[in-house]
């Protein structure tokens, strides 16, 4: 969580979006990206107050930039890194509304649940105005209609309890990471250490959509401008006519000459084949375009694949 006069002010300097734009109970994707444009943290930041921000990341990364900037800058914000003890539950998928809609209790002063559009938030309690209380957040990592559910820790069990019994009668499931990961492909959304990695930018990860052109300046700003001039390297989906799963960083072949590399791939269910997501060099990314994947040494095995759009679901 970030507060104080200046809590804006450092978040306009460090993320990639136009903070000033977010009003309170909504929420937007952002990055916080270093001078040479490579992605640092990757996030949800939802506004709460005025001068309210809470920051949803992927590593404690994010906190060091954050810390160093209000120093080096004198700006007067309080940071409080919440760590393990605010959990999430994801709640994801087209009857989720429907679960909510059981056991969500909201105050008049806030979003109800029905108002919370995609990237909203409020804050709720389970049942009545002295259930569990948590903040509820209209996102996710699925590409599905879907909320994301934090709370104290204490309160998890509770609040877990809670979700399941409302959701039994519309075959509410657990899901673990593989499936998860299945469907974060599927919607052709970026994940740490697959899509963007150190000496990767914004722009090649396939987040320029997360950056906010007009704004007048953030880190990595100059470094992304002068990249989207001239780009080498684009993100695109490869549909797959098997079931072979190449491995993250296999190369992608046109003939004999390496052309890009893979950064993420599934077999999906939905479509009863492979699909991945690659880094491919500009002159090589156009829609339709036919590449082959490399297996074992690149040349004992060559998957065919055809250069797609991501998403490949998109509800």
């Amino acid at each position: 969580d970030g507060f104080g006069p200046d809590a804006e002010a450092l978040l306009q300097r460090v993320t990639s979006r136009d903070v000033a734009r977010l009003a309170v109970w909504r929420g937007t994707y952002a990055l916080i990206c270093d001078e040479a444009g490579a992605v640092v943290d990757d996030g949800t930041l939802f506004r709460l107050a005025p001068n309210l921000f809470r920051w949803c990341c992927g590593t404690e990364e994010s906190a060091r930039v954050l810390e160093e900037v209000a120093q080096t800058e004198n700006l007067q914000v309080r940071i409080h890194g919440m760590g393990h003890a605010l959990p999430n539950l994801a709640l994801q998928g087209p009857r989720s509304r429907d679960v909510l809609r059981k056991i969500v209790f909201t105050q008049p002063t806030v979003p109800a649940l029905d108002d919370v559009k995609w990237f909203g938030v409020t804050v709720a309690r389970v049942g009545d105005r002295d259930g569990i209380p948590f903040m509820l957040a209209r996102s996710g990592y699925t590409g599905e209609l879907g909320y994301e559910l934090f709370c104290s820790i204490e309160d998890a069990p509770g609040l877990w309890a809670a979700v399941m019994d409302a959701g039994e009668e519309f075959g509410i499931e657990p899901m673990g990471s593989a499936a998860l990961d299945i469907l974060r492909v599927e919607a052709g959304l970026a994940a740490a250490d697959a899509e963007f990695a150190p000496g990767v930018d914004a722009l090649e990860a396939g987040l320029g959509f997360a950056i906010s052109r007009p704004k007048s300046d953030f880190i990595g700003k100059a470094a992304l401008e002068r990249n989207a001039r001239d780009p080498r390297k684009v993100l695109r989906g490869l549909w797959f006519e098997g079931d072979d799963v190449p491995l993250h960083g296999a190369h992608v072949y046109h003939g004999e000459r390496p052309v890009g590399v893979i950064t993420s791939a599934v077999r999906s269910p939905k479509y009863e084949r492979t699909i991945a997501m690659a880094r491919l060099a500009v002159e090589h990314a156009e829609l339709g375009t036919e590449l082959e994947v490399g297996q074992m040494d690149g040349h004992m095995k060559r998957l065919p694949a055809k250069v797609c759009s991501t998403p490949f679901y998109d509800t």
